[in-house]
Formats: structure tokens, sequence, C-alpha cells
């Protein structure tokens, strides 16, 4: 993977900037010194995309490939989307350009630890996602959704987050709730607001939003 520009579609703010902070951070890992992670950034107004999430198809997939369109003009061939929900639109979309999608990675992870079944922790509408569970299911992987008020809490939790309102006492309760099913069970983090809360290193949990970063990250190895 040699030559490749790196893209950011900018989305929600803080998710955006997590991204942004961990390649720099992970980059700088790599090559020490002031080294910073090198792409373009393609900042877009997320009140024009967010009203149709999660699946309002006919109007996220226009609104997709011409954003995608610019993006190819930039000269970028290599999309990092700071967004997990949004891959179930992208991948209606044809597009000649490497993704980092982090379905795709989480289950390429998992299938390789020899894991079938796993616990995913998102939005509501991610955790009953017909979408995710056929990705999952083709490789063999069963999807199991956490308790309803697991659930409800989770759904919660990433809207403090993006707002920037998440307290103490919902993070001392989502690490509980990791602790919990993780020992059961591998968890997948398919929220971006709630990878910005996973600071644990625990074993079983797989981020969604790590894996997009590690391979981006892939393309400097060799450099």
């Amino acid at each position: 993977m040699k030559n490749k520009t790196i893209g950011i579609l900018g989305l929600g703010n803080r998710s955006t900037l997590f991204y942004i902070d961990e390649l720099n951070r992970r980059f700088n890992l790599l090559h020490k010194g002031d080294s910073t992670c090198p792409f373009i950034l393609y900042n877009i107004d997320f009140e024009k995309v967010n009203p149709y999430l999660p699946n309002q198809f006919n109007k996220l997939i226009p609104l997709l490939s011409l954003y995608i369109n610019n993006i190819k003009q930039l000269g970028i061939n290599f999309l990092l989307i700071p967004n997990i929900t949004l891959h179930e639109s992208i991948d209606k979309i044809y597009i000649d350009l490497d993704i980092a999608h982090p379905i795709q990675l989480t289950i390429d992870k998992l299938t390789d630890r020899e894991h079938t079944e796993t616990v995913i922790f998102g939005s509501l509408y991610t955790m009953k996602s017909t979408y995710l569970k056929h990705s999952f299911q083709q490789r063999g992987i069963l999807l199991i959704e956490p308790e309803m008020e697991d659930q409800k809490f989770l759904d919660y939790l990433r809207k403090q987050v993006y707002f920037e309102q998440e307290s103490k006492k919902d993070l001392e309760e989502y690490r509980r709730l990791l602790n919990i099913y993780s020992k059961d069970h591998p968890v997948v983090i398919a929220c971006t607001e709630l990878s910005i809360c996973t600071s644990q290193k625990l074993n079983n949990i797989f981020d969604t939003a790590s894996f997009q970063i590690e391979k981006t990250l892939e393309l400097f190895k060799n450099k």
C-alpha cells in the first residue's frame, strides 16, 4: 500500500477530533520526534447528514456520493470515515478508492481469533441492526444484543459523549458493563462516541474505530 493520500471525512466534531488525535498520537509512537500523520481533512456540515442517520438512504446516498466525488478531486485515494453507522450507506455506493471499513476489519479480527459469538455495544439502531447481523453471520459470527436496560444506557451514553456531557458516574457504569459482558464474550464497540470512552485495555474488547486507525497507519510502517 504505497503512495496513498489519506483523507478524513469530517463529521461530528468530537468523533472527528478523536480520530485525528489518535492518528497523530499513534503515528508519533511509530516515527518519534515531532512527527504527525499526513492527511487531508474534508470537513462537512454534519447537520446536513445527521438528520438522515441511520437509514434514510434516499437522502444519505446522494449526499455521500457528492462528498466522495469531491474527495477524489483532492487526490485522496484512502478514506477514513469517523462514523460507524454511516458505513451501511457507504456500502450502497460504488467507490473506487480504499476505505478503512470498520465492520470488515472487526470481522477479520474476530475470525482470526476464531470467535463465533460477540456482544455488540453501540446505538440502539446498531445493536439491533440487520445490516450488522447479516455481515457478521456471513462469516459465521453471531451478534448478541446486551440486555434492554443496558442498551438504553449505552444509547444514552453515546448521546452524552457527542455533546461532551458525560459524567464520571456515566463512565463508571460504562466500565462496569464492559467488564461484565467481556467476561464471557468478546465485545465489539460499534460507535465512535463509545470508543472515546473505551480507555481500558481489556483483551476481549474489539474497538471498530481503533481498527480503522490501525489500518490507516499500516500505510506508513515501511516508510
